[in-house]
Parts: C-alpha cells; structure tokens; sequence
C-alpha cells in the first residue's frame, strides 16, 4: 500500500531554480566575499565573511560565525557548528562562483535537448504529484508518463532521420 499522506513538493524547473538564484544574489551585498584570516582574526573566535575587501578596516561584514549568542550549554549541547571556518570558506566560495554556475547551467539549458528534457522532468513529476496527492488513479499516472517518456522516445528516431536527410539535400 502507497502511503498518500505527505504533502508532494512540486520540483521547480530549472530555469525558475536560476532566476530565484539570480534576484538572491542582486539583493545580497555585492562580491567579492572573503573570509575574515590572520592577522585579522584573534586565536580564539571563529571567521566571519566580509565583502568588497579581505580587510575589515574597509570592508563590509556580512555574517560573523563566532556564534556570539551562544551559551556554553549551547556549545556542550553541540549547537554551534563543528567548522564554522569550513562553513564560512563553503558560503564564500558558493556566493563567488555562483553566477558563473548559474551561466554555464543557462547555457547548457538553452539547448533543444536540454529543453526536452526539462520538459519530459516536468511531466514526470505532474503525473507524480497528482498520483501522489489521489487526483489521478495509478493508470491515468501511468499513461501520462508513457505519453511523456516512451511517445518522444519513439517520435526521436524518425525526427532523426528527417533532420538528416534535410542535411543531405
């Protein structure tokens, strides 16, 4: 038996995944982002993530990861992360390569295939969620993902074909 109960989650397509991604970044404080290293950084406190400049003297804080709120409870409790260096080094490096991520990904998505596909993902995913959420019996799920998977999957073939042949002439 097919536990129904949990609320499905629609996957968001991949292009509103990179325009979600894009205003997140416009908003953010603009890059450069660095972590906060000697000679900055006394001993004993954890980084923080400046932007505009590795020296705080100029730079703009963003976040501080000393976890200042922080009781020592906390701390015995394991609350506070185990590396909040190699955390800040990971948010960093994310928010710093992230638009040139997200243009590659803009780019290889523009592509008919790419697009097929992204439109196929999105059809399974239909026929999931309204099979998930009792709308749509096992059968009409079914079809529906025969119709998304296996129709362009025979269709491809002869479409092949007739691209190449107009290649010919």
């Amino acid at each position: 038996m097919t536990d129904r109960t949990a609320t499905p989650e629609p996957v968001a397509p991949v292009s509103e995944m990179v325009e979600r991604l894009r205003r997140l970044l416009e908003r953010a404080t603009p890059r450069p982002w660095f972590t906060l290293d000697p000679p900055w950084l006394p001993i004993d406190t954890e980084t923080s993530i400046l932007a505009g400049s590795p020296d705080p003297h100029v730079a703009t804080f963003v976040a501080d990861l000393d976890f200042c709120m922080m009781d020592e409870e906390d701390r015995a409790n394991g609350r506070v992360a185990d590396d909040p260096n190699a955390d800040a080094e990971l948010i960093v490096a994310a928010v710093n390569n992230l638009p040139q991520l997200l243009d590659a990904l803009e780019a290889s998505i523009r592509t008919p295939e790419a697009a097929q596909v992204e439109k196929i993902a999105g059809d399974v995913n239909n026929a999931w969620l309204q099979w998930k959420a009792g709308e749509w019996t096992a059968e009409e799920a079914m079809t529906a993902l025969f119709d998304a998977i296996v129709c362009p999957a025979l269709e491809a073939p002869a479409a092949l074909a007739q691209d190449q042949q107009g290649e010919g002439e």
